[in-house]
Order: C-alpha cells, then structure tokens, then sequence
C-alpha cells in the first residue's frame, strides 16, 4: 500500500512478521508514518511505513434468494372472487346490485370486487348499468328462476369449505382464508390446504381430486 491510500479512520491488516493483526489509523505524523490501535488488544502502534499495511477484504455480498412466485394461487383467488360475485347477483333481486352492494354482500375489497366485475363484463357474464349497478346478463334460451327456489336449492346443496392457511372448516364459502393470519402464515411456509376437502395441497387453492 503507498502512503497517499492510507485513511485516518479507516481498519487495516498489518503484517507483524508472518502475521497480520486489524489495526485502526488514528494519527499521521508530519515527518512520515501513523499511530495506530490494535483492535485486538487495543495497543498503540507506531507504523512507519505504508508497506506494511493492507486493506481489509470486503466479504462478498450474499446472493438475493430468489421468491418463488405462484401464479396458479393468484388465479385461483381472481376466479375465486369472480365465482362468490356471480353468486351474489344470482340470488339477488332482479339478478342486479349496486356495487356497494355488492361489496358488503360478499366481503372482500372493493378493488377485488371491482377486477372481478370487469373480467366478468368481458366475459359477457354481467354488464354495467348506469350509476354502477351492475347485471347478470341472460343466457339465450333459459328462464330466471324464482329468487326463493334459488336460495332454497343452494342452501341444500351447498358444500363445506375449508381454510386455505390452516385446513378448518369455513363458516363463510365466500372466503379462502379465516383471516389475514392464515393468509399470511400460508404464503410464508408454503403449506396449504384444499379449499373443498380440507386437505394438504402442494400446489393452488385444491387438490387433484377436487
């Protein structure tokens, strides 16, 4: 090392025979050399040639681990959601809700509900009327039903489901979680459970046999 890379301040290796010991350069002294501390044994040291010193090695920054990314669990959710807001307007008054409405009936975000509303538009499952009401759009060659038979058949025949994050048994179909700690707790340890049976799945939202 030359005399002009030394830094007041700064840790290096100095060579002690066929040693080396971390020492910190505290002082320069106008004829030549410094003062320096051992930061071992904490001496003082006066170093009078810059060859005997040598820059610490930086150790080498560790590698991002990289996170793996599960599309099939965002698809899943988004077909989720488009599934529970069809059902909404299916068993509501005229098959058309207001989209507040339709917020509070199926209890997820507002930006979900929006997303799933416009892919369903697309699909030409729903459209949108003014003052964002919102209509299930009649199928050619099939009859609405009577609102109350609706509900009545698909409360007989409505499944259990099951917490995604933890595998108990939902109270709400209309969700995949219990709450936000299951959602959370799933997406780091990477476990999951069928939505419709209960049972461990290794990838999406249900397993093969469902």
């Amino acid at each position: 090392m030359k005399a002009n890379d030394v830094v007041l301040g700064e840790v290096y290796e100095l060579k002690v025979g066929n040693r080396t010991t971390q020492v910190k350069v505290v002082l320069g002294y106008p004829e030549g050399g410094w003062e320096a501390v051992s930061e071992k044994s904490g001496k003082t040291l006066r170093i009078k040639s810059a060859d005997r010193l040598k820059a610490l090695r930086k150790p080498k920054a560790e590698k991002a681990i990289p996170v793996e990314v599960e599309p099939m669990v965002a698809e899943a959710e988004e077909a989720h959601t488009e599934e529970v807001v069809m059902d909404a307007l299916l068993g509501s008054e005229g098959r058309k809700m207001h989209l507040d409405e339709i917020v509070k009936a199926v209890n997820l975000p507002v930006g979900n509900v929006s997303a799933a509303l416009m892919l369903l538009e697309l699909k030409r499952r729903v459209k949108q009327l003014p003052g964002k009401v919102f209509e299930v759009v009649a199928e050619a060659g099939t009859k609405k039903a009577p609102i109350a038979k609706t509900i009545e058949v698909k409360a007989e025949s409505e499944p259990h489901a099951f917490c995604c994050g933890c595998g108990r048994q939902l109270e709400n179909r209309m969700k995949w979680y219990c709450g936000d700690d299951c959602k959370r707790m799933a997406k780091q340890s990477g476990v999951r459970y069928c939505w419709n049976c209960g049972k461990k799945v290794e990838k999406g939202m249900t397993c093969e046999n469902c």
